[in-house]
Formats: C-alpha cells, structure tokens, sequence
C-alpha cells in the first residue's frame, strides 16, 4: 500500500478531492460542499499575532478597529484560516477588503516568520504559534472579538466510505484514544 500527501489550502484541496484526485482530506477551513462528507476532529482558537515591539502587543486589549488599522500579513485566498477570519469580521459588519495587508503568504510558517520580523500583524491557530508565544518570539494581541474558533476537518466524497488506507487513517484520526 502507498499512502501519498497533497499540500495546499483548503479550496485547492477540496477541488482535488472533487477531482477524485485525492480519496481524503484534512482541512483548516471551512467547506460548505453537499457532495462532500465532513467530520470535525480538533478545534482551535483563531489568535491576532504580533512582534513583542509592536504597540499592539503591549495593549491589554484591543478593539477590531484598532486591528484592521495596522498592517496585516496574512494566507492566501483560499486558506481556512483567512476564511474564518474573513467571516469573524463580516459578522461584525466589517468588510474584509478594508484590511491592510501588506503581504499573502501561501503557509502559516511565513505568516509567523513575516510577523515576527515586524511587518505586521498576522492570525493564526493558537496551536500554531504556541511555541513561538512561550519563547517570546510573538506575542498574543488580546482582541475578545476577532478571537475565533477554527475547525479542523476531514472530508471524504459523498458515497462508499473510504477502503484500504484511506479507511485506516480515517479510523486512526476519530477514534477518541
């Protein structure tokens, strides 16, 4: 048996999975697809990050104003966090496209690198980025409205469930041990 591992954002995995070029996948994001199943396995907060010298970081709190006023590193379109983050801010009559990004960055490692070299401030699933928040090397900027919950999911086709490996890992990732 060969078990191969795809790599993308969460609508470019999904397309693959349509495509029956893949037999499973696990996303960050959202998907809303009725030709597709989905089982939530592990949720996560969606954290604001920053470098410790931004004045951001220093605030006990902060409003989502004063977020999307700062320069902002974010993922891709199409990555499960953006779109998560994207939905927090609509909810709270905030357009997206009022943000200030200054950089899309295809993977949550660049988004923290960018972030910590104070290009701006970022998200990210607090899993994440704890290591890098224990060690000082970012800090958590406390905004109670745009700290959101993320799920991470895995999607199969609609139809026979899985068989051989896909069937294997399925039941290796929900089972509760």
């Amino acid at each position: 048996m060969t078990c191969d591992v795809t790599d993308g954002n969460t609508d470019t995995i999904i397309g693959a999975l349509l495509d029956q070029r893949i037999d499973l996948a696990l996303i960050e994001g959202p998907c809303h697809r009725t030709e597709i199943q989905k089982e939530t396995f592990f949720e996560d907060e969606i954290i604001w990050i920053a470098a410790p010298s931004h004045p951001l970081a220093k605030e006990a709190k902060v409003t989502p104003t004063m977020v999307i006023e700062c320069p902002i590193v974010v993922r891709e379109v199409g990555a499960g966090t953006r779109q998560f983050m994207e939905s927090a801010l609509r909810r709270l009559g905030i357009r997206p496209n009022r943000l200030k990004i200054v950089q899309e960055i295809p993977s949550p490692a660049g988004v923290k690198r960018l972030v910590a070299a104070g290009l701006g401030i970022g998200y990210a699933f607090r899993l994440g980025v704890e290591q890098e928040i224990a060690s000082g090397i970012l800090r958590k900027i406390h905004c109670p409205k745009l700290t959101i919950r993320g799920a991470f999911s895995l999607l199969f086709r609609q139809g026979p469930s899985p068989s051989g490996v896909g069937q294997a890992f399925k039941q290796m990732l929900l089972s509760e041990e």
